[in-house]
């Protein structure tokens, strides 16, 4: 796997020889890893592998009994802001009557933040900007309850966006998305790769789109989370990804701190 062009040695968010159980239940066992600023990366596995536990300690939604997580040097609950969440199922009610512009909106908002970080001629700015750049400026004042599933996705995306994040967490973006979707939602991504890190989680552990500079498999060891090289997919439907495919080699096993001793 070639180093990506964009990204630096700095860290975005590490893991340090974690681990956390649900009572008995261990699901995460010494787990080190990191992902650096500016970079494309996916979490990939199956279901119950452990991606949901690492997501919900990224995002300071529960806290691991060994080890430590910084997210931009912070911790996960400090760092919240830094990060853009678009969950798998969210909680929107459909029949509620509100707009797409409405709904990213609802982005800038943070803990007691006034109307005024939505109005402010800035905050405009940023929302038109983050309308054109995920190719939602013609559908500002359509019902969100009216859009496809591969739109209200975009919007999901567009929201998250909204908050100016460091980092942009997708759980499972594609899901029961179509190809047209799907490579519209690539095509927003590739024009963050570089300036915001991106973190994909999906349980395709086969294939990931050529964006990704890094691939991390949870559940392939001892409930820990191996670095996986890739190669160009041959056989495999390329607009299912956006564009080219990349093939995940799970024989494969990358030293993740090689990059940060390289750059002491």
């Amino acid at each position: 796997m070639t180093e990506p062009i964009n990204a630096t040695k700095e860290t975005a968010f590490r893991f340090d020889k974690v681990s956390f159980s649900y009572a008995e239940d261990e699901i995460l066992k010494n787990v080190s890893f990191h992902v650096h600023k500016g970079e494309f990366a996916a979490l990939i596995g199956k279901n119950g592998s452990g991606k949901t536990t690492v997501l919900r300690l990224l995002l300071g939604l529960a806290q691991a009994q060994k080890g430590k997580i910084t997210v931009f040097g912070k911790s996960p609950g400090e760092a919240r802001s830094s990060i853009g969440y678009v969950p798998q199922n969210p909680v929107l009610d459909p029949a509620f009557p509100i707009s797409v512009s409405r709904v990213v909106s609802m982005g800038r908002l943070k803990g007691m933040a006034k109307p005024s970080r939505i109005n402010s001629i800035e905050g405009r700015d940023v929302l038109d900007r983050i309308l054109e750049l995920t190719e939602l400026a013609d559908l500002t004042h359509r019902p969100y309850s009216a859009l496809s599933g591969g739109q209200k996705r975009r919007v999901l995306v567009a929201r998250a966006l909204a908050a100016e994040p460091l980092l942009l967490v997708l759980d499972e973006p594609t899901a029961n998305m179509d190809a047209e979707s799907e490579a519209r939602l690539y095509a927003t991504l590739k024009n963050l790769k570089g300036n915001t890190t991106v973190l994909i989680v999906t349980h395709d552990t086969g294939y990931v789109s050529s964006l990704t500079d890094a691939v991390f498999c949870a559940g392939a060891g001892d409930k820990g989370i191996v670095k996986h090289d890739v190669r160009p997919a041959k056989h495999t439907a390329s607009e299912l990804y956006g564009g080219e495919a990349l093939e995940v080699l799970h024989d494969t096993r990358l030293d993740n701190e090689k990059c940060c001793k390289e750059a002491d």
